[in-house]
């Protein structure tokens, strides 16, 4: 693929022979950051005896590449620069994933595609996957600790929030991914109910 690189003309542009700019680095992260699409897709499956996925259900949702990050549980607040790992933060998880559940037997996976403008090639960035057991060892470990901090620390009148971000790491242990998750409200269909159960489903945003 032929990339033509342009340069605004500026006099506060640094010289290209300036010693503390990479060049070349600075033309991948353009790339990166303007020039592809970027579409991640997180879906509950199940595998079968013979290793084939079923998909049952799943949800896309377009991202933006960033050089710089800020905690999901804590939006809107300062970001912090990340560069040279670069970023895809879905501020508004809540309203996207917001029907996904994941059940006993089942698994969620996660897959990050890269595209051009024109749609010519595509590519996958990241893939991860977890299984229902796992994320609910994880979740229900974190909760625990979590909720006996607070009623410690508030002496019982705060009540912990169900919610815990996990996070599922690439193959090879590249990149991760990190889910919201919490427990499916029993009694109401609707994931704004209150009520809970310990061994309901996971809701994982």
């Amino acid at each position: 693929v032929d990339v033509e690189v342009y340069r605004r003309d500026s006099k506060k542009l640094p010289g290209l022979g300036e010693p503390d700019i990479d060049w070349e680095e600075s033309v991948y992260l353009n790339l990166i950051l303007m020039k592809l699409d970027y579409v991640v897709t997180c879906a509950v499956c199940t595998r079968s005896d013979a290793g084939d996925i079923h998909i049952h259900r799943k949800k896309s949702q377009q991202v933006y590449a960033s050089p710089s990050k800020h905690a999901m549980d804590s939006k809107g607040e300062e970001s912090k620069m990340s560069y040279p790992n670069i970023f895809f933060m879905i501020d508004n998880f809540e309203e996207v994933f917001c029907d996904m559940t994941v059940g006993e037997g089942e698994m969620v996976c996660v897959e990050l595609v890269a595209s051009d403008k024109s749609n010519t090639f595509q590519g996958v960035v990241f893939q991860g996957s977890i299984r229902y057991e796992a994320l609910k060892k994880v979740y229900d470990n974190r909760v625990s600790v979590a909720a006996k901090m607070a009623q410690r620390m508030s002496f019982g009148f705060y009540k912990y929030s169900n919610m815990e971000f996990v996070r599922m790491k690439g193959p090879q242990g590249k990149g991760h991914a990190e889910m919201a998750v919490s427990r499916v409200p029993t009694g109401d269909t609707s994931p704004c109910g209150t009520e809970e159960d310990l061994d309901s489903p996971l809701h994982e945003r």
